[in-house]
């Protein structure tokens, strides 16, 4: 099965106005020579904004309408022909159930085993009369669907393709009126309480979709429906560390062929070619102190002038600054509060993953055993420090690499907490853990599209309207679109011209598609720089003088490159 483009379903009610209601229908091309019958696929969330009865519902698909024939025993929908294009001869008809609703489309395959094995085989009827009832008198709760292969074999063997669509009633529990209240409490007053966040974390399906909503009011009342990208140039200046995670694939030892170190003529032939492909950010990512490990390091380091690393990233970030006009954003590492000062005057902003308060993942058999860098107090002293130099700084969470739920929450706090004490943290990143082949945890499990939603939403709330909030949108390439619904308002840097070294198996997406799926939520998908556009309106306060000069020129009223040099 091949994932290929997006179509768009509207949803209507016979008799009264259009209801606002859209369903994201993936193109499915069926593999020659597939025989078995069954469930395959996404769920599909169809969202309106009132209750739907089962009779009232009818489709108009790619702008083609539909008729529909309702049995009103079980609330049967059939539509009288299928898709224009899913490339089916002679198909079955699809088959829909109505059921309750949420008021935008989301996609929950993580939710969707109860309706799969129910569904698996079969098109019979799962809905009972007391369920549709309860349908009709209920508003803002969950639709789900999932998409059917089913084939058999017409005369003279040739495959007959077909692709039923079964939307399925998934009656809600009622939530917790507790646990609703502190969600309208924390959307009226933009603070969650922890206990509410910890419970909010492993939101369940029935609370899913009130806290998707709070998430959405709070990110609408800071961004509204714009989103934001950074178009950006990713300079692995060297690959080496004194630390050893057990999920990084980027980092090697000297003695491997791989590992590279870049000199000043490579850093600035790939930031011209960023610069030619309009690139307005240079990405310097690095790994942490490596001349604290490894003697022939520093003995390179030395050939050329330098004790330290920090001190040839500062001279390669002015020489892009000054040669390209790309605006330098350093991830070095932890630092300290000389180091950060060192790179302030060549820098737009600067960056350090907090990644986890946990400290258990420091023992024997964690993910940071045998770093001495991921130690949390230190990750959070460098926030500190660039937040007393008044540093625009990227920080952030990475989930499932062994933390516990309530240890995403603490994490989400202390980020909070410095934010609230320096205003400095301009974006804060909720990053999914991917296994890899030649990494200590490739057999460690992944978090799920469910673990991003619940843990974005929950950022959101905890961190308010005082910072963006991001993820990654090549880490889940089939549902990343659904982090909009979750309180995302920032994908990030996305790069034309180089991979993402850190996660090199992931491409990030064309920066077409990622316009094209923003918009299709509903949004507006707009280039920023490395500096956020309140930093930028700040710039006396948060940015150096050269650094100052430069961004006012790249930017328009709002801080934003101007539509006219955006390039898709």
């Amino acid at each position: 099965m091949r994932w290929d483009s997006h179509e768009v379903a509207e949803l209507e009610c016979r008799n009264r106005a259009p209801v606002a209601a859209r369903c994201w229908l993936p193109q499915v091309v069926v593999p020659d020579g597939m025989e078995h019958d069954g469930v395959v696929g996404w769920v599909l969330v169809m969202a309106v904004r009132e209750p739907v009865r089962c009779a009232d519902v009818q489709f108009d698909i790619a702008g083609e309408e539909r008729t529909t024939e309702v049995d009103q025993s079980v609330g049967e929908v059939r539509s009288a022909a299928m898709r224009p294009d899913a490339a089916v001869d002679n198909a079955d008809p699809v088959t829909i159930r109505c059921s309750e609703i949420i008021d935008e489309p989301l996609l929950l395959p993580d939710l969707c085993q109860p309706v799969f094995a129910r569904l698996h085989g079969t098109s019979s009827p799962c809905t009972s009369q007391d369920n549709r009832k309860e349908v009709e008198d209920r508003q803002g709760a969950l639709v789900m669907a999932s998409l059917v292969i089913h084939t058999d074999r017409r005369s003279g063997g040739a495959e007959r393709r077909g692709l039923p669509v079964t939307l399925e009633i998934v009656p809600l529990r009622p939530v917790d009126k507790g646990l609703e209240r502190a969600l309208a409490d924390a959307v009226d007053s933009g603070s969650l309480e922890p206990a509410v966040a910890y419970r909010l974390i492993e939101a369940d399906i029935d609370t899913l979709p009130l806290l998707l909503e709070a998430a959405r009011t709070i990110r609408e009342r800071r961004s509204g429906r714009t989103v934001t990208y950074s178009r950006k140039v990713f300079l692995p200046l060297t690959n080496l560390c004194r630390d050893q995670c057990a999920y990084c694939t980027f980092v090697r030892r000297p003695s491997d062929p791989r590992a590279h170190t870049m000199t000043p003529e490579e850093v600035l032939a790939v930031a011209e070619a960023g610069r030619a492909a309009g690139c307005k950010e240079a990405l310097f990512s690095l790994g942490d102190k490596p001349e604290l490990r490894y003697a022939s390091y520093r003995a390179w380091l030395a050939a050329r002038g330098y004790a330290r690393t920090i001190e040839y990233l500062r001279d390669m970030c002015a020489l892009v600054l000054e040669r390209t006009g790309l605006l330098p954003h350093a991830n070095p590492g932890v630092m300290t509060e000389d180091d950060i000062a060192l790179l302030r005057p060549v820098t737009a902003s600067m960056g350090l993953m907090l990644e986890t308060i946990s400290e258990r993942l420091l023992e024997r058999g964690g993910a940071h055993r045998g770093c001495p860098d991921k130690v949390p107090a230190v990750r959070l002293e460098t926030i500190e420090a660039a937040g007393r130099l008044r540093v625009p700084f990227t920080t952030g969470i990475l989930i499932g690499i062994g933390e516990t739920s309530h240890e995403r929450v603490d994490s989400l706090y202390a980020i909070r907490a410095l934010q609230d004490r320096y205003g400095h943290i301009q974006e804060v990143i909720v990053q999914n853990f991917r296994r890899k082949s030649d990494i200590r945890m490739r057999d460690w499990p992944e978090p799920t599209l469910l673990d991003m939603l619940r843990t974005l939403a929950v950022a959101r709330l905890i961190l308010g309207t005082t910072t963006a909030v991001q993820a990654p949108p090549n880490l889940m390439p089939d549902g990343y679109d659904l982090y909009l619904l979750a309180g995302l308002d920032d994908w990030g840097g996305v790069s034309p011209v180089t991979r993402d070294f850190i996660n090199p198996e992931r491409a990030w997406p064309h920066l077409r598609e990622l316009k094209e799926r923003t918009e299709r939520l509903g949004f507006t998908l707009r280039e920023r720089l490395a500096v956020y556009p309140e930093y930028v309106r700040q710039g006396d306060t948060f940015l150096d003088p050269a650094i100052r000069e430069q961004v006012a020129g790249m930017v328009d009223a709002g801080g934003l490159v101007p539509p006219e040099k955006e390039l898709w």
